[in-house]
């Protein structure tokens, strides 16, 4: 079992599945996921500010 701070990570992450799913048809829009990528990881480091310095997806 995650801790539930695990669980939200988790989840954010989750509800985004062209960031990470090669399958999802939006998955190949490459600033769609790097800018939803960067929404996520500006979520992350919200809700979770020991992750602060983490920087968006591929370039």
């Amino acid at each position: 079992m995650w801790s539930p701070e695990i669980e939200k990570m988790l989840e954010l992450v989750r509800e985004t599945e062209h960031i990470w799913d090669p399958r999802n048809e939006s998955y190949s829009k490459k600033s769609l996921r790097k800018s939803s990528f960067d929404e996520t990881a500006a979520t992350l480091q919200e809700v979770f500010p020991s992750v602060q310095g983490v920087v968006g997806g591929e370039d």
